[in-house]
């Protein structure tokens, strides 16, 4: 059992060196700039579910709690993905809007992290659509931040 435990020279040596390459030529509106990396993540190959997201909200006990949701839209500046209402997601969501959302293209080298989010629901069709609080964004090393005024 010993032998099968990845040591820590191991672990280390995973690491990669990842380049600014095409940051230089995003637009400048953030959603524009999203938009692009999910068609470009969709078309590649290699990664699998593009409009997969990491969720991290705070349950009403103040533990993380993180799970994988699948993208179903992006528009009016929000990203909207199903849910069960009653799910403990939805209830962490309506108890601390302040959630964050991670899509991890590692297979191209670029990840977009999306932080301080409301939440809208829309009932009818048990959707939930994240907009960030503020305006203000701009997408820095390939994540998207805001900038607190």
């Amino acid at each position: 059992m010993a032998d099968e435990i990845v040591t820590r020279e191991e672990i280390r040596a995973m690491r990669r060196s990842y380049g600014d390459a095409g940051l230089e030529t995003l637009p400048d509106d953030p959603f524009e700039a999203f938009a692009l990396w999910l068609k470009q993540a969709h078309e590649n190959t290699v990664i699998v579910e593009a409009n997969a997201m990491v969720l991290s909200t705070l349950s009403n006990d103040s533990h993380i709690e993180t799970r994988t949701v699948l993208l179903k839209d992006i528009s009016d500046g929000g990203f909207t993905f199903f849910t069960n209402y009653e799910s403990r997601k939805a209830h962490a969501i309506n108890l601390n809007p302040n959630v964050s959302l991670l899509f991890p293209w590692y297979a191209m080298e670029r990840q977009i992290a999306i932080v301080e989010l409301l939440k809208k629901f829309r009932k009818k069709n048990q959707m939930i659509t994240l907009q960030p609080v503020h305006g203000d964004h701009k997408l820095v090393h390939g994540q998207v931040i805001n900038h607190h005024h």
